[in-house]
């Protein structure tokens, strides 16, 4: 590797290598150029490594993932003091024998005494986009008693 000249400049060879690869990346380059042959030439001989792409090495590795994995036996509700289980027998008997208010709405929706009524049942309810229609009277007309 010796230093090239080309159109009155003076290259060395990493900065002919670098040119080289970017006109296989940009094909315009090459004419405008004019490396036509030094990048053909690189694709065809085999002896010369400097203008060859080097291939990026890679490997292939498997990874799996578990399908069905281990289960936790852990139950969030389990009450292990007898205490608590009767305080929440006892809020829970508390509440159907009450009337609904805002707090236990959210708690026990369904235990009121009345099933809520379906929507096709309620009353309609005029907004005011559908007023009346003001249609003229029709005046009586006096005839004369014959």
């Amino acid at each position: 590797g010796g230093v090239v000249l080309l159109r009155e400049h003076l290259f060395g060879p990493l900065d002919l290598f670098k040119i080289v690869q970017l006109a296989r990346r940009k094909i315009q380059l090459i004419t405008f150029l004019e490396i036509f042959y030094k990048v053909q030439n690189s694709y065809i001989s085999q002896s010369s490594d400097v203008f060859r792409i080097k291939a990026p090495i890679t490997c292939e590795q498997e990874v799996q993932t578990e399908l069905h994995p281990v289960p936790s036996n852990i139950d969030r509700q389990y009450r292990w003091n007898i205490w608590d289980l009767r305080r929440e027998a006892i809020e829970l008997t508390n509440m159907r024998m009450k009337r609904t208010s805002s707090c236990q709405t959210t708690k026990a929706k369904l235990t009121q005494v009345y099933p809520p009524k379906v929507q096709g049942t309620q009353t309609r309810v005029s907004r005011g986009t559908e007023t009346e229609e003001r249609r003229p009277r029709l005046k009586k007309t006096e005839t004369p008693a014959a």
